[in-house]
């Protein structure tokens, strides 16, 4: 999975800007781990790790126990709530991860697929 197909997605299911930047954050945390973690000699596969961070949380909005998109630190129009919630109505009941892993896995992403789920 390449940076650029990490950015269709995010555009293809709309992810709210708050979440792309936590999930930034928690791939910059990942890499910091991941040097630590290689400096000790031990291997790891870094770039999976830090892909699966960067849409780990892609269909969050899906979990949201509050659905108040006029919080979101972002201009929301009613397209984004629509998309949103259809969204929210297809993966509601399996939850983010779920649903990201199975994303991913028809992708042939299996690797990243799996490191979401843990």
């Amino acid at each position: 999975m390449t940076k650029d197909e990490i950015s269709k997605l995010y555009e293809e299911v709309n992810v709210p800007l708050h979440v792309i930047g936590h999930m930034k954050q928690v791939s910059k945390v990942c890499r910091i781990l991941a040097e630590s973690i290689e400096q000790k000699g031990i291997k790891i596969d870094k770039d999976s790790l830090l892909k699966a961070a960067l849409v780990h949380d892609v269909l969050r909005v899906c979990d949201f126990l509050e659905f108040k998109p006029e919080l979101f630190p972002q201009k929301v129009t009613q397209s984004d709530i629509k998309k949103w919630e259809k969204i929210r109505d297809k993966y509601g009941e399996m939850g983010h991860i779920k649903a990201i892993a199975q994303i991913l896995t028809k992708r042939g992403e299996n690797k990243i697929a799996h490191l979401v789920t843990k």
